[in-house]
């Protein structure tokens, strides 16, 4: 067993992890929902499903509008299928997101009004929610996530060489414990047992001055 962990040992891949900032400045600078294509509206959606949850392309592929419920400014996502961490007895809890009124644009709660909006005359009674951008508007592949993920990534300004949609587990998760939340609190959203999540999720995050404290995920008001 020595012989094996020295050939292929478990160890994480990045010893530190990209700021979330700047997907969200990204965000921030494209056009309004509105405006955007249905290619763009989906990356964007995707890519704030997985900032906001800390979940794995896994999760956001299984989605289905069924198993998503806006009521005011909450809005709640079941997964009814297994998944990776699923075990007996065990399923991840639901995700819950609030309205995020201090800029629109980082609003995933209005993302995803627009995208199911957008969708609706599409899908043809299809409820996963994330389906290609191309006839015959089939549901997309996990792989399609990761790359629609990865084209957001690259756009912001993050080096996809080194870092693949999986890292966004690790900057979301890592930029919440940076401002103070719970680690029992991530590890519910993420499925992570704390010493997995020490190990593998825990970063210290690439800021433009490293000096400085990750900010929050969302930005506050002040």
């Amino acid at each position: 067993m020595k012989g094996v962990f020295t050939k292929k040992p478990s160890l994480p891949k990045y010893s530190k992890v990209w700021d979330v900032n700047k997907v969200l400045t990204y965000f921030d600078k494209i056009p309004d929902n509105e405006q955007l294509s249905l290619l763009e509206l989906s990356q964007k959606l995707a890519m704030l499903f997985m900032l906001l949850s800390g979940q794995r392309c896994q999760t956001v592929h299984k989605l289905e509008l069924d198993n998503v419920q806006i009521e005011g400014n909450t809005m709640v996502a079941y997964v009814s299928e297994l998944l990776k961490q699923t075990k007996p007895g065990v399923h991840m809890k639901p995700l819950v997101f609030d309205r995020y009124i201090i800029n629109e644009k980082l609003c995933i709660l209005r993302t995803y009004e627009e995208y199911v909006r957008k969708t609706e005359t599409l899908r043809n009674k299809e409820q996963k929610v994330f389906i290609s951008t191309v006839k015959p508007y089939k549901p997309v592949k996990k792989s399609t996530i990761a790359r629609w993920v990865k084209t957001v990534m690259e756009s912001s300004g993050i080096n996809i060489e080194y870092f693949g949609p999986h890292s966004c587990r690790s900057a979301s998760t890592s930029a919440a414990l940076g401002q103070g939340l719970k680690l029992d609190t991530i590890m519910k959203k993420g499925g992570n047992q704390q010493k997995t999540f020490q190990k593998f999720y825990n970063k210290t995050i690439i800021t433009d001055n490293e000096s400085n404290l990750a900010q929050k995920i969302l930005p506050s008001s002040s």
